[in-house]
């Protein structure tokens, strides 16, 4: 995906995000994985207790581009993924 393309998915997320749960989260860790496939299987791992939330971009036939998750709970989940380029 593009840089601004990601950036847009970004930002679409944060905004999922702060409607949700009524504020922008407090920290803010961009990581990247290979493709849709792995973003989906990482989303539905998270448990459902956890603070989350995925925008699906309607101009890319609803596809996950992007999740947001609390802070606390991300570090053990996602410590092996690499930041975004």
């Amino acid at each position: 995906m593009p840089v601004g393309l990601r950036a847009a998915q970004i930002g679409h997320v944060l905004i999922h995000w702060a409607l949700a749960f009524g504020e922008p989260p407090e920290n803010l860790v961009l990581l990247e994985v290979a493709d849709e496939q792995e973003l989906c299987a990482l989303f539905n791992a998270l448990p459902s207790e956890w603070a989350s939330e995925g925008f699906t971009e309607p101009d890319l036939d609803n596809q996950l581009t992007a999740i947001a998750v609390e802070s606390e709970y991300a570090h053990p989940l996602l410590r092996k993924l690499p930041l975004l380029k």
